[in-house]
């Protein structure tokens, strides 16, 4: 059965060719995650040469990147209202100013306290990346190519994730082969490296980009038509409600479930995944974060093969029970299958491997959760999206202070792994009982 939605509105006039500024918004969006997410993951990688030289212990480095994730969850709904009323053009420019001093400023770090605060502030300054962005997809790519927007976004995420633990690792360790010899760097010069692709970019967005695409001198009639034609310029109202009323709808809840487990077990990766590597299959700091891109680099795979199969499904079986939910349902079910199954292998690769394909399965469930908070929202995709993010980083706030105590408590890294084969079925649980179709706050008929 084809999607009724594709076929609401008038086609554009085939006669003329659309303009592609569309594509390029898509590049601004993949390039702000990509930027932001270099720097947000130096620390984990780092983490055994900054707790040497600031003298603190697993604990306090817990509370440490605990700190972003608590100040960046916390701060999503504000950066979504102020994204909904300022418009992304302004808000991300700003955002992105802020989060790439922030990162330069870990030069100055002296000790706990200090690294802590400036956390807590570079979490606060990286909150506007995603509602801006879910407010430029909404705006301006067709709805049949949300999950796709979505899964692009996420994939170039993973991109920055890795690059900044790869060259993190071999930056603070220095290399020396057979033809390459490069001296260590000091791990806060390399925050400093991280901080200085921010400035430029946000001088070439804030020039190029508007919040509409009728605002935008480059983009033709066909293209606002073929953007126009499922994703209207007002989206669907959700009742005249507000948009609080619309995000603690009960029908939200599952959503916000499935984000919290998916933050915390995502989260692992950048921050305790080195160490854990570390301790339990003996390699070394430069190795660590070489296998540590592994896992992010198979989410750039998972997230754009989301995106194209869940637009896929949607237009074949005009079913988001079936694109959204059931793909959701099963690649978290195995996510926490091939997690539980590395736990057995010794071999630092063959686990890592094993590791990957489950995040790779389980970042299938992330385009079809996004595609359905932007769909359920209506004309509160900031607002709503940022409650969606903030949730699902309380669950990467927690899981830092978590996997630490268990490491402490217990005197072993090994049973860590099995914290998140449960959080990742808890997942799929959530999923179960998640509709993914129409409004919440909404008498429009379900569809």
């Amino acid at each position: 059965m084809a999607n009724p939605q594709v076929e609401e509105f008038p086609s554009p006039d085939p006669r003329q060719l659309p303009s592609r500024k569309r594509y390029v918004v898509m590049t601004a969006i993949c390039l702000a995650a990509t930027i932001a997410y270099m720097g947000r993951n130096c620390l984990g990688v780092a983490s055994e040469h900054v707790q040497a030289d600031l003298e603190i212990d697993e604990i306090q480095m817990g509370w440490a990147m605990t700190a972003f994730f608590l100040a960046y969850s916390l701060a999503q709904v504000p950066a979504g209202w102020l994204g909904n009323h300022f418009g992304p053009r302004a808000m991300l420019s700003i955002y992105a100013t802020i989060w790439s001093f922030f990162c330069a400023a870990f030069y100055f770090v002296g000790g706990a306290w200090s690294l802590i605060a400036l956390q807590v502030g570079f979490g606060i300054a990286q909150a506007g990346i995603f509602p801006c962005s879910a407010g430029m997809i909404r705006h301006w790519m067709p709805a049949t190519r949300w999950a796709l927007a979505v899964g692009l976004m996420g994939s170039f995420m993973s991109i920055g994730g890795a690059l900044g633990s790869a060259v993190t690792g071999y930056a603070i360790e220095g290399i020396t082969t057979g033809w390459l010899t490069t001296p260590a760097i000091p791990w806060q010069w390399v925050f400093v490296l991280f901080a200085l692709p921010g400035l430029p970019f946000v001088a070439w967005f804030y020039l190029w980009f508007r919040n509409q695409p009728e605002e935008h001198p480059g983009v033709n009639t066909v293209e606002r038509e073929l953007i126009r034609r499922s994703s209207p310029e007002r989206p669907s109202r959700s009742a005249g409600t507000s948009w609080i009323v619309t995000a603690v709808h009960p029908g939200m809840l599952p959503l916000y479930a499935q984000q919290f487990c998916r933050g915390a077990g995502y989260i692992f990766f950048s921050t305790w995944f080195p160490k854990y590597l570390r301790e339990t299959r003996n390699v070394t700091t430069g190795e660590s974060g070489l296998l540590t891109a592994l896992p992010l680099l198979s989410v750039v795979v998972g997230c754009v093969a989301s995106g194209l199969l869940v637009d896929f499904l949607w237009k074949k079986t005009g079913s988001k029970r079936i694109s959204r939910q059931l793909t959701s349902v099963l690649a978290l079910a195995t996510c926490a299958a091939c997690i539980g199954a590395a736990y057995f292998v010794a071999d630092a690769v063959g686990a890592v491997a094993l590791i990957s394909l489950g995040t790779f399965c389980g970042t299938l469930a992330g385009p079809p959760s996004s595609a359905t908070a932007i769909d359920k929202a209506g004309e509160h995709t900031e607002q709503v999206y940022g409650v969606m993010n903030m949730v699902g980083n309380m669950g990467a706030a927690v899981c830092p202070m978590a996997v630490a105590w268990m490491a402490v408590s217990t005197g072993q890294w090994e049973p860590v792994l099995l914290l998140f084969v449960g959080i990742y079925a808890v997942a799929a649980v959530a999923w179960m009982f998640l509709d993914p179709r129409g409004l919440v706050a909404s008498d429009q008929p379900v569809v």
